[in-house]
Parts: structure tokens; C-alpha cells; sequence
């Protein structure tokens, strides 16, 4: 009786170490969270973000957006702190024009999905500009629309190389284009697809459609994509 109450409370202290370490582990990871898109609701989705990222310490913000206004831009700066943004207006005209005849799917809104690409462009090489200036090893990049709410918590252990995450819902011809996490190289193939559009429309005949090019921009690269149980709601109105 002794040697069995001697190996669980053995067992117990050594689960308790190895919980230790791992909540120490999770809290030293550099997270960089990138944000894209209208700010509308950038305000009222801060507290449902930083909440899905509590068992993280180290988390830097970046941002692209369009043209927002200066109230938007200064309530987002109070709330999210980051580290670089950019709220230019994105030029799509000559991308936009370049697609036209193509195949798209008829819900397929060209305007919007290139300003989606473009914002994703914008903040990955912002971010990229930043990391590479200050010498900042980022463990994990998480890219993320500024209109989602009720997130449950991300976990963010055992990342894999050449390894994409992406919530198993809100799926659209089978690929979430709303949320996606990985290490920088995974994430750059991710975050400026906008850069291979002529290559996936034009040459490899892609239809055009976001979650479709997003899809085939991995796969095509042979990036394996993880499907993983987070839950969230989107806010209506949406558009990129």
C-alpha cells in the first residue's frame, strides 16, 4: 500500500512538472499575429483575440488595412499596440483587369478578393521588414480577420515544418481562408498569394475564387494542411 500511494503521488508530482514546464514553454513562444482587412470591427473583436491568445505571453501585432479612417486607425493603435501597420489605399486595378475572361465561381467578387490578397501581401512583407531589421525569431505566425468573435483558445504546440492550421469550420470548397497559423516559410507561401495569381489563373487554369486559390497555392507547394477544432463566429456584414 505504501509503494502504491509512493508511485502516484510520484506520478502526480511529475504531471505537475511537466505542466509547469509546458505552460512555461507556451509563454516564452513569440507569436506574431497578422491582421488583415476592414477595421470595423477591430474594436469590439480585441478582447475575443488577446482571449483566444491567454496562455501566450509574447504576442506582437502587425496590421494592413485600407484607407481606414483616422478614428479607426487611432482606436486600433489604443487597443492592439502594433508593432507595424500600413493603411494605404490598395491599388488593384491592373491585377483586376489582368483576370478578366478567366473562369470564377459566380459568388466570386474579384474587387474584394484582391484587396483580401493584397492586405495579406502587405502585412506578411511589413512584418517580414521587421523581423529581418530587429533580428526577432518569431516561433509562430497567426494570420486573422479583425471581425471575428467568441474564439476559443489556440493551442500552438508541436507546430510541424511545411505544416499549415486552419479551423475545420466556416470551410468553403473545402479550405478556411478567414484564420490560419504555421512558421514564417509555411506562412509566407500562405500570406502572399497575391504574388502567384497569374501563375495559378492563368497558367494552371485555377477558377477564381479565394478559399479555391488559397487552397491550391498550398497544395501546389505541397504544404499539408491541418484541420483543427477551433470554434469562432464571424460578424455579418463582412467583406475582406
Amino acid at each position: 500500500q505504501y509503494q502504491k500511494l509512493k508511485n502516484l503521488m510520484n506520478l502526480y508530482y511529475f504531471k505537475n512538472i511537466y505542466k509547469y514546464i509546458k505552460m512555461t514553454l507556451q509563454g516564452k513562444l513569440n507569436i506574431a499575429v497578422l491582421i488583415y482587412g476592414r477595421l470595423k470591427k477591430a474594436n469590439d473583436s480585441f478582447s475575443h483575440i488577446k482571449n483566444s491568445l491567454k496562455k501566450y505571453n509574447n504576442i506582437d501585432f502587425f496590421l494592413s488595412t485600407d484607407n481606414a479612417n483616422s478614428n479607426e486607425i487611432e482606436q486600433f493603435i489604443k487597443k492592439y499596440n502594433p508593432k507595424v501597420f500600413d493603411n494605404t489605399l490598395k491599388n488593384i486595378n491592373y491585377e483586376s483587369k489582368k483576370l478578366v475572361g478567366y473562369q470564377k465561381r459566380p459568388e466570386t467578387n474579384i474587387n474584394n478578393m484582391l484587396k483580401h490578397f493584397l492586405n495579406k501581401l502587405t502585412v506578411f512583407n511589413i512584418f517580414e521588414n521587421y523581423y529581418l531589421k530587429n533580428n526577432i525569431k518569431y516561433d509562430v505566425v497567426l494570420a486573422i480577420r479583425c471581425d471575428i468573435f467568441d474564439i476559443s483558445e489556440f493551442n500552438f504546440d508541436n507546430i510541424i515544418d511545411n505544416n499549415i492550421y486552419v479551423p475545420i469550420i466556416h470551410n468553403y470548397y473545402n479550405m478556411n481562408d478567414q484564420i490560419a497559423y504555421g512558421n514564417i516559410t509555411v506562412m509566407k507561401q500562405y500570406m502572399t498569394i497575391y504574388n502567384y495569381l497569374d501563375d495559378l489563373v492563368i497558367h494552371k487554369k485555377c477558377i477564381i475564387h479565394p478559399e479555391t486559390l488559397t487552397l491550391y497555392n498550398l497544395l501546389l507547394n505541397s504544404i499539408k494542411i491541418n484541420k483543427i477544432n477551433l470554434t469562432y463566429t464571424l460578424y455579418s456584414d463582412r467583406k475582406y
